[in-house]
């Protein structure tokens, strides 16, 4: 059966009425009408979209169908798409089932309680806020608690334990999407169903000299044969019967999905029992095609169709999974492989919008172009799951996935939570595994002590059994040879030993400066950035004009800007808001610029990946984005775009008394030498006189490399604390490949730099 041509959809105008206090569900039949007044809901739709915009807590939905003809032999079930956070459902008076996520599909059966003519769904939504963010109790992360999206800047000083708690600009959530946000349906089905489908591809041996095995799981839910009695003895005699018992079988065929040539490959299973059976498939492809990054080779896609059919070829059920077949592997020292090569991560976090009910496959087509063009091969999604459109985009592109699970900052850490979480980790894992570009899971996004000694060593566990075909990261913010301590004794020894493992960069915004850039070489960089203020036609979409300027900073800070931080980095404010937005934007890029360039001077050295902090903003805010809510990008996003090119020129520089010191740089993340080339360079001081030039010729670039091209010394004018060098690489005809400069002054000595431990921000 074509499920697709056997639904109902129940999306539309439906009515709800807000419950505050939680009234409605202590009456004894919640189904019924009450005295409230009912208002008009979209679904699908966050209600904070559709004209709730300020409420959080308990909203009821009510929604009236109409059925033809019930079936006698058909089963019938209500499927919601997704629905955030915690639902409960009723139907014609009968209590359906709870559940909890704001991700993953559900469904329940009604086969039984649907009627022919008027049928009455009830759906109760509870999306709340923590009364202590510190210790939230609902399985959520980016989409509710972080400092990009809408906060209250107010310290927690009851939580001293982490010291950015203490801090007046700590983000206080006020804003937990809710609501019915997906699409719901009644689907029809045959008296037996395929459900619970996983395909998991596996490599045996050395990827491009073995074959694949392509692991195929699925559940047969089979009531044919199955006696319904009726409710009494009584009414024994209008019991149903029971349906005849063909024998089933699943049949997996495996074919190539987006390329040629068409080998397909077909498995069976043994025959279904009655009730639920789960059946393990194993399909062999000798000389499977591999997905690669776009940066390494083409994105090979293969569909697994999964039927529940008979010899014969009736055909009961058909699910289809596209996949690709390919091997991600991370050395201690965090070094990707993808099928065996050798791949440095550039790339960005990304959170697309706050209500993903406001996201489609347009919004994410543009998005990802907009990362392909900024020669980016890994996305950090943030502690959350984007839509299965973004995914299916990701995987026809290569664009590899470093996918957070929904956990950010701290979390009620006792039993009756992690059990909670268990069961919420699971489906956000068997949902997202088969997506290639899903390259690895990080358990948790700046985690507090007590979860990383509890919530996060379950869950590390958990996942790394689910899915032993990933890496599994534990934090987010740490990084080590190996895997990371499984425990730490107290809070000292844990702020003892982040310094050193960070894996955020914030040095020049948080802590540090600019300068202190040499002295920092972290094995990978999961966030880096500035804050800064958008374009002012963008700005004013949100900001009301009479806070716009002269600025009113407490609405500014309700949208993310770190005033004191801004102060700390750029000095006063300036006297207009052009001069604010020109400071904010031309130090980011700045900040992309010079930090970039030296991390991936040091590639293979030490570092193996930038991730840069973030792509968007998932809201009209003023915070870390390069581009702004309305898709307008700023001065950084172009600087990204450049200082990310996979060949790049750059210069490694210091002023001294009376001297600069500098070294031409070639990057280069291609998989291909280049020979032959020329680079030229000059010197010059900020007034535009020139104080050198030279030029090597017949230049060797390694594959996969970085390296630098000698040491140049040079006597400054008296007072010259600050000079420029432009350089352009040529090819062997003397076409410009790449050009760059670079502003060159005193660096820091490694004596004295503030660090994250002085500056005391925590995790």
């Amino acid at each position: 059966m074509n499920e697709q041509q056997n639904r109902s959809r129940l999306s539309g105008l439906w009515q709800a009425v807000t419950d505050p206090e939680k009234q409605r569900d202590r009456t004894p039949i919640v189904h019924r009408d009450t005295d409230e007044a009912w208002i008009d809901m979209p679904v699908p739709s966050h209600w904070q979209t559709a004209g709730l915009t300020e409420y959080q807590g308990t909203l009821w939905y009510k929604h009236v169908f109409h059925v033809g003809t019930v079936q006698a032999e058909k089963r019938y079930f209500l499927r919601f798409g997704a629905v955030d956070y915690l639902s409960e459902a009723w139907l014609n008076g009968v209590f359906l089932g709870v559940h909890e996520g704001d991700f993953d599909a559900f469904e329940y059966e009604v086969t039984e309680l649907l009627q022919a003519g008027e049928n009455r769904l009830i759906v109760k939504v509870t999306s709340e806020l923590d009364a202590n963010p510190e210790q939230k109790s609902i399985v959520k992360g980016g989409l509710y608690h972080w400092d990009c999206l809408p906060i209250r800047q107010a310290a927690i000083p009851d939580f001293p334990d982490v010291p950015s708690s203490c801090n007046p600009q700590y983000p206080n959530p006020v804003v937990n999407p809710g609501g019915i946000w997906r699409d719901v349906d009644l689907i029809i089905r045959d008296q037996a169903y395929l459900t619970d489908v996983q395909v998991m591809p596996r490599l045996t041996g050395v990827p491009g000299q073995s074959p694949a095995v392509i692991h195929v799981e699925a559940t047969v839910d089979n009531r044919f044969g199955v006696r319904h009695w009726a409710a009494d003895a009584a009414d024994a005699a209008s019991a149903k019967g029971t349906h005849s018992a063909p024998e089933l079988f699943v049949k997996v065929t495996v074919e190539p999905h987006n390329f040629e040539p068409a080998n397909s490959y077909v498995t069976l299973s043994i025959p279904a029992r009655q009730g639920r059976s789960a059946h393990s498939l194993a399909v062999d492809i000798p000389e499977p095609a591999l997905w690669w990054s776009h940066d390494l080779g083409p994105q090979h896609l293969y569909r697994a169709v999964i039927e529940l059919r008979t010899h014969d070829g009736q055909i009961y059920d058909t699910i289809t999974r596209v996949f690709g077949i390919r091997d991600v592997q991370q050395a201690e020292d965090w070094t990707f492989y993808l099928n065996g090569k050798r791949l440095f991560m550039r790339g960005t976090n990304y959170l697309s919008d706050q209500f993903l009910s406001q996201v489609d496959r347009s919004t994410y087509e543009r998005d990802v172009q907009l990362m392909l063009d900024a020669h980016m091969n890994m996305i950090r999604i943030f502690a959350h799951q984007e839509r299965e459109e973004f995914y299916d985009l990701c995987n026809e592109k290569g664009i590899l996935l470093f996918q957070d699970l929904p956990f950010q900052w701290g979390y009620k850490s006792d039993a009756a939570f992690i059990r909670r979480a268990e069961d919420v980790v699971t489906r956000y894992v068997r949902q997202l595994q088969h997506h290639p570009s899903v390259a690895l899971w990080c358990v948790h996004s700046e985690s507090r002590l007590y979860d990383y000694n509890r919530l996060d060593q379950v869950l590390l566990g958990l996942v790394r059994t689910l899915d032993p075909t990933r890496p599994v990261q534990r934090n987010s913010v740490l990084a080590d040879y190996g895997d990371l301590p499984y425990q730490f004794p107290d809070i000292p020894t844990y702020g003892a030993y982040i310094p050193p493992h960070l894996t955020v960069h914030w040095v020049g915004w948080y802590w540090g400066e600019l300068k202190d850039k040499e002295h920092y070489s972290p094995l990978f960089v999961s966030e880096y950035g500035t804050q800064s203020v958008p374009a002012k036609a963008s700005l004013a979409k949100f900001i009301p004009a009479d806070a716009l300027w002269p600025p009113n900073w407490d609405v500014w800070r309700k949208h993310g800007f770190q005033t004191q931080i801004y102060e700390k980095n750029l000095g006063p404010f300036p006297d207009t808001l052009d001069c604010l937005i020109a400071n904010t934007q031309e130090y980011q890029a700045r900040y992309y610029k010079e930090h970039t360039e030296t991390l991936r001077r040091k590639k293979w050295q030490r570092v193996k990946g930038i991730l840069c902090f973030h792509f968007v903003n998932c809201w009209p805010a003023i915070d870390w984005s390069i581009i702004d809510y309305y898709r307008e990008p700023k001065l950084a996003y172009d600087m990204i775009k450049h200082v990310f090119d996979p060949l790049l020129l750059s210069f490694k520089g210091n002023v001294t008394t009376q001297q600069v010191t500098f070294e031409p740089w070639i990057v280069n993340d291609y998989h291909h030498s280049y020979e032959g080339l020329q680079l030229t360079f000059e010197v010059l001081t900020l007034d535009g006189t020139v104080l050198h030039q030279a030029s090597i010729a017949d230049v060797h670039v390694n594959a996969d490399a970085a390296g630098s091209y000698g040491e140049i010394v040079l006597d400054l004018p008296a007072g010259v604390t600050e000079v420029l060098v432009e350089g352009r690489l040529l090819d062997r005809d003397g076409q410009l490949l790449r050009r760059n400069d670079a502003l060159l002054y005193p660096l820091s000595p490694p004596e004295g730099i503030e660090t994250a431990a002085d500056a005391k921000v925590g995790l």
